[in-house]
């Protein structure tokens, strides 16, 4: 089974998958890490309602941390902030890139329904290093977040 997760460096997971560069995707079967490969997303990722959309004045694809090309872009405007939100347009499908389960530590509704759409389940987690959360989601200890109700 191939698990992803959304990453801004490759490092660590996202916070905002919408900020993300793309996934760090890996095989696991029977409790251990078979391979691994990394998914940077690119335009043909995204349908093309994103590139008719116009975009905010300025705000182009940015970087992500770790200088990869992340999809988000803040900008501030009279004391708000404005979202060039891409990642509403990423093409999620049964066969997102293999993957029937994804990972970040926080998710947006839009982004959230989507993946439920197409049957892949979420995994919110507190954890920060993709390797090691790898390595706990093989062993079955990687807490999941999602859908938890907190006081």
């Amino acid at each position: 089974m191939k698990i992803g997760f959304f990453s801004d460096d490759f490092k660590n997971i996202s916070n905002h998958p919408g900020k993300s560069s793309g996934l760090y995707i890996f095989e696991i079967a029977n409790g251990e890490i078979l391979g691994e490969e990394i998914k940077v997303f690119d335009e043909n990722d995204f349908s093309s309602a994103s590139l008719a959309s116009p975009a905010i004045s300025g705000c182009g694809v940015s970087k992500g941390r770790g200088g990869q090309n992340g999809r988000g872009c803040f900008k501030f405007r009279n004391g708000f902030i404005r979202i060039d939100e891409k990642i509403k347009n990423l093409n999620v499908g049964a066969s997102f890139y293999g993957c029937k389960t994804v990972v970040c530590r926080a998710i947006g509704f839009n982004l959230e329904n989507k993946l439920a759409g197409a049957g892949i389940e979420l995994l919110i987690t507190c954890e920060t290093d993709i390797k090691n959360a790898a390595k706990l989601y093989a062993a079955g200890k990687l807490e999941n977040l999602h859908n938890r109700e907190f006081l």
